[in-house]
C-alpha cells in the first residue's frame, strides 16, 4: 500500500477533534457568563418570531479543508448547541424523505412552487434503538416583498413503533394528540394534530412512500434564547436510496450496489438571520460571508441533490419500478459551471461519485493524486485571534490549530514549520 494510503488509514488522521472543539465552546460560554443548557430545556430553534422581523436563510458550501477554520471562527461568537448527549461537537442526524412515482415532491421543491412540500421522518443519534422520531413537513412560500411570509418547517414527535400505523392511517391525529399530552409536549398540541392530519392526507392522496435517506453530522451554533443569528454546519453528508418492503418506513436490508449511495464532498453551512433590519447584520457575520471560505448556493437542498444524483438512469435497477424511474430535470448546480465544483472532488464512475471508502486501492491512489481539485478560496483568512479572551481559551484554540496543521503535514508529506510552507 502506498505511503499516503497507509498514513490516511491510521486512526489519528481521522480525528476531527470534535471533543476538543466542544470543550472550547463550553469554556467560551462559561467564561462569557452564558448559560449552557442542554436537551429539552434549550432554546427551540423552530420558534416563531414576531411579524416585524425579517427572516433570511442562506446556504453555503464549505470545503472539507476549511471546516475546522470555520468552526473555530463561529465559536468566537456563538456557543455550540447539542441535540443529544455526548462530548463531541456534533449530532448524527438521519432523515427518510418521501415521494411518489411521478417525483411530485421532488419537482415541487426543484422548481420552488409556492406551497411545495417536503415530507421526512427524522431522528437523532444511532439507528439502533430508535425510540422517538420527528415527522416533519417543510413548506416553500414565495416571499417577493420580504414581508415575513417565509418558508416554514413544522414537526411533531412520534414513537418509532407508531410510524407505520400513522402512515397507514391506523394511528389517527387524535392518537397523536393523546401521545403528545401523555408525554408533556411543550408545543402547540392542537397545531400538531392539524399537521398530523394534513401529513396523513398528503401521504394517502399523493401515494407517498420512502424514497431517499440522508445522514450527516450536524454542529449547530446558537445562543440560548436568542434567534437573531443561528448557524448549522453539516459534514460527512451521505445520501442513499431507501428501498422499503410493505409495512416498512425505513429499509431493513442492505443496498444492492454502491451506485445507490453517494457522499457529498463539501460541508453545508446554513446561516439563519432574524433581524428587525438586514442592515443590522452583525459585523462578524459579514466577515464570515466575505472570507472566501464559503460558496453561496441559493436554495441548495439535500433532498433535491440526492434524488437527482441517485435517480438518474438505472441506479435503482432491481429495486422495483418506483426506484428505477429516473428524474427528468436537474437542479442548477448540475450545470457545467457548478458541477465541476463538487463532482470532481470524488471518484466518478459514469458520472456518479462514490465515497472514498468504497473505492479500490488503485482508484483511491488515482483520486488522491489528482491535482486539479476545484477551489473557491481566494486566499483571504478569517480573524481567529481570540484577543481579549481568557489566556487558557487562546492557548487551547492555538493548540487545535497547531494539531490540525500537523495532521495535514503528515498526510501530505509537507513540513509546515518551514518558512513559506503551505498547509
Amino acid at each position: 500500500m502506498p505511503y499516503l494510503l497507509r498514513i490516511q488509514s491510521q486512526t489519528f488522521t481521522h480525528d476531527k477533534m470534535t471533543s476538543a472543539i466542544k470543550s472550547i465552546s463550553d469554556m467560551s460560554a462559561s467564561l462569557a457568563g452564558a448559560a449552557v443548557v442542554a436537551g429539552a430545556q434549550a432554546f427551540d430553534p423552530n420558534q416563531a418570531g414576531g411579524a416585524s422581523f425579517v427572516r433570511k436563510t442562506t446556504k453555503y458550501w464549505v470545503q472539507t479543508k476549511d471546516v475546522l477554520r470555520v468552526k473555530m471562527y463561529l465559536m468566537k461568537h456563538l456557543p455550540i448547541y447539542k441535540f443529544t448527549d455526548g462530548a463531541t461537537d456534533g449530532d448524527l442526524v438521519s432523515s427518510v424523505y418521501f415521494d411518489n412515482d411521478a417525483h411530485g415532491l421532488y419537482e415541487g421543491r426543484l422548481k420552488k412552487f409556492d406551497g411545495a412540500i417536503a415530507l421526512r421522518i427524522r431522528w437523532y443519534g444511532a439507528e439502533d434503538g430508535i425510540r422517538t422520531v420527528f415527522v416533519e413537513r417543510k413548506t416553500h412560500r414565495e416571499d417577493w416583498w420580504g414581508d415575513g411570509a417565509a418558508s416554514a418547517k413544522e414537526r411533531f414527535p412520534l414513537r418509532e413503533e407508531d410510524v407505520v400505523p400513522f402512515l397507514e392511517g391506523r394511528f389517527t391525529p387524535a392518537d397523536v394528540a393523546q401521545y403528545l399530552h401523555d408525554t408533556n409536549f411543550r408545543g402547540d398540541a392542537e397545531a400538531a394534530m392539524v399537521l398530523a392530519a394534513e401529513v396523513q392526507r398528503a401521504a394517502t392522496e399523493q401515494r407517498l412512500r420512502p424514497a431517499m435517506r440522508t445522514h450527516y453530522m450536524r454542529t449547530a451554533f446558537q445562543r440560548t434564547g436568542d434567534a437573531q443569528v443561528r448557524c448549522s454546519l453539516d459534514t460527512e453528508l451521505c445520501m442513499a436510496l431507501e428501498p422499503c418492503d410493505e409495512g416498512e418506513w425505513k429499509r431493513q436490508r442492505p443496498l444492492a450496489n454502491v451506485h445507490q449511495v453517494t457522499q457529498f464532498p463539501h460541508a453545508v453551512l446554513e446561516v439563519k438571520l432574524q433581524l428587525a433590519n438586514l442592515a443590522d447584520t452583525p459585523e462578524w457575520v459579514t466577515e464570515l460571508l466575505v472570507s472566501g471560505y464559503l460558496r453561496e448556493v441559493p436554495k441548495f437542498s439535500k433532498f433535491v441533490h440526492g434524488t437527482a444524483f441517485l435517480r438518474r438512469g438505472g441506479n435503482g435497477a432491481g429495486l422495483g419500478p418506483f426506484y428505477a424511474r429516473p428524474v427528468k430535470e436537474l437542479p442548477y448546480w448540475w450545470s457545467d459551471e457548478w458541477r465541476q465544483l463538487w463532482a470532481r472532488n470524488a471518484k466518478e464512475k459514469d458520472g456518479r461519485p462514490l465515497p472514498l471508502a468504497m473505492l479500490s486501492e488503485e482508484d483511491k491512489t488515482k483520486q488522491m493524486d489528482h491535482d486539479e481539485i476545484p477551489t473557491w478560496n481566494n486566499g483571504s483568512t478569517l480573524n481567529l485571534d481570540w484577543a481579549g479572551g481568557h489566556p487558557l481559551l487562546r492557548l487551547t484554540a492555538s493548540a487545535v490549530e497547531a494539531a490540525h496543521r500537523l495532521f495535514v503535514a503528515i498526510a501530505t508529506c509537507k513540513q509546515p514549520w518551514h518558512a513559506g510552507a503551505e498547509t
